[in-house]
């Protein structure tokens, strides 16, 4: 009796820790016969009116819940589509009550007799029965339009044209109605409408169309709106090409037909144009960034950067050297990108005897003679090729020579557009080049010039000495003089201009063989010379000047002191 005691007390403790209906049916079971002992009876048979209590208070939440968010808005919780996020709430909503109840009227005791409890239950029926008339209402709804729906959306075309650019038409509704499929199959339901059913079977195959038209659309509009008409111009055949089988996707096949075949050949045709075209992009853009990254530091500047210090030409020729070289470096780095980018925008593999002889059947076929072009010959036809056949020329000389005809025909098309791009080229290479001679000039100018810095340092140094008894400055400050310090200046500045001396010309049409003319005809540079040079001289005639505080005291090195 003493241990039965102790162990109401027990019981009774646990029983006040549980904190909801679901724990203290677990322990109810674990409990077993040990609850029918008189003693531990008695001691809790106050709590199951508790219990009764507290399952009657919980049904009564579940109403309140019920009826406020069929008031004010169902909370759909969070990445849910609506209609599963208001089936997935009225589900919480039943399993908040349903086990409870069913575990309840398991219960062996008198209690679940008593008129409390037989109330209680009855609450518990009619709320149970209103969350499944509601699910049941929500769902029928959303049955009955989503085939209409499902109808409307597959039979749009599933690629449209807005101007030039392309995008996916999918509607935003069939995408909701997948999600809203997938959630509802976590609700184990599974009566679906055969269309309903139909369309999340194919799920994953729209999902990889749609991975892939998407990608289409990107490599397509980015195709059209990143290039440049030079670079469009290059490639143009091949757009037309793919417009030929976009057109197709454009104006007949819709969302109801599994085009996987046809598209997979689309993107895959597109994506080798964009993986080539943006290739040869980046080619150029690392040359220019190339140029810029040493471009960007001046040719020659003070000691050790410092403000103090003058400008530092011990180490000029190290300076030039290194510059230069880098500038080499630069150039034929470009003369192999343009190379590369002439087999990347006209699809030339390694080997070109198979490409070529590809395209010459192409070019028998359908021959295409550039507009416009001098000394262009009358478009060729296999009649007329055939007529021109020389007496006594064998079947493999002819073929030989229409081959080498062919060839000579494809390569004079590729010049005439390939020229208006190498001459943008050569105009991006040429802008960097200039901008890197500012750089170097400018730093002179801007570290002379007191006018923007008042509390400047000197940038050059010059020194005074005695030379056959007349005080002069090393180097000379006379204008004439070769070795004079106004011709040591202008070499500098003719060492910036070098720069664009050793960056071969992109532009082969042009006359001249390197970038150097152009920077010489540079107004900006050249205008920051002149400025540049003046300062020196008014520098120069300054100094001329100081030399006349010498005269009074030129005795003490001009007359013989024996």
């Amino acid at each position: 009796q003493d241990f039965d005691s102790r162990l109401a007390c027990i019981f009774i403790q646990v029983f006040d820790e549980c904190y909801n209906m679901e724990s203290i049916f677990k322990f109810i079971n674990i409990s077993g016969t040990l609850l029918d002992r008189p003693a531990i009876r008695n001691a809790i048979i106050g709590k199951y009116a508790f219990l009764i209590q507290y399952f009657s208070e919980e049904v009564d939440m579940v109403k309140v819940l019920f009826d406020e968010g069929k008031k004010n808005g169902i909370p759909i919780n969070l990445n849910f589509p609506p209609v599963a996020g208001i089936l997935w709430w009225l589900y919480k909503l039943k399993q908040r009550i349903l086990k409870p109840g069913e575990d309840f009227k398991l219960l062996e005791n008198k209690i679940v007799e008593s008129p409390d409890a037989l109330y209680a239950f009855s609450k518990w029926e009619q709320m149970l029965l209103l969350i499944d008339d509601e699910f049941s209402k929500v769902l029928s709804e959303w049955m009955d339009r989503t085939p209409g729906q499902i109808s409307t959306s597959l039979s749009k075309l599933r690629i449209v044209r807005n101007g030039e650019l392309i995008s996916l038409n999918l509607d935003d509704e069939l995408v909701a109605i997948l999600r809203e499929v997938k959630y509802m199959k976590m609700l184990d339901i599974t009566d679906f409408a055969p269309d309903i059913e139909e369309l999340f079977q194919r799920n994953e195959e729209l999902f990889q169309s749609c991975q892939q038209l998407n990608t289409i659309v990107e490599y397509y509009n980015h195709l059209k709106t990143n290039t440049l008409p030079e670079e469009y111009a290059l490639f143009k055949d091949e757009m037309d090409q793919i417009n030929v089988q976009l057109n197709v996707l454009i104006d007949s096949i819709d969302w109801t037909v599994n085009s996987d075949e046809f598209v997979k050949n689309l993107y895959d045709n597109i994506k080798q144009l964009y993986d080539r075209v943006l290739a040869a992009q980046k080619n150029i853009g690392s040359i220019i960034a190339e140029i810029q990254s040493w471009g960007k530091e001046p040719l020659y500047e003070r000691k050790e950067g410092l403000c103090k210090n003058t400008l530092q030409l011990d180490d000029r020729l190290e300076r030039l050297n290194k510059r230069y070289g880098q500038i080499s470096a630069t150039s034929r780095n470009a003369v192999f990108a343009l190379q590369l980018n002439y087999k990347l925008f006209f699809n030339i593999e390694d080997e070109p005897e198979e490409i070529e002889e590809v395209q010459e059947e192409v070019l028998v076929e359908e021959p295409k003679e550039p507009p416009g072009k001098k000394g262009a010959k009358p478009e060729p036809k296999k009649d007329k090729r055939t007529s021109e056949i020389k007496p006594h020329e064998s079947k493999e000389q002819e073929a030989k020579r229409l081959k080498e005809e062919a060839k000579e025909e494809l390569r004079q098309s590729r010049e005439l557009l390939w020229r208006p791009y190498e001459m943008h080229v050569d105009n991006l290479i040429l802008n960097v080049m200039l901008n890197a001679i500012k750089t170097s000039v400018n730093y002179l100018e801007e570290e002379s010039s007191t006018v923007k810095n008042p509390n400047l340092f000197p940038l050059f140094e010059l020194l005074l000495e005695i030379h056959d008894d007349e005080v002069v400055y090393v180097p000379s400050i006379d204008p004439d003089d070769i070795s004079g310090f106004l011709n040591l200046v202008r070499s500098l500045i003719e060492d910036m201009y070098c720069m664009a001396k050793c960056m071969a010309r992109i532009d082969k049409t042009n006359e001249d063989p390197d970038y150097l003319n152009d920077a010489l005809a540079c107004a900006d540079i050249k205008d920051t010379n002149l400025q540049f040079i003046a300062r020196v001289k008014s520098g120069m005639e300054a100094a001329e000047e100081y030399l006349g505080i010498f005269d009074d005291y030129a005795y003490l090195w001009q007359d013989d002191r024996r």
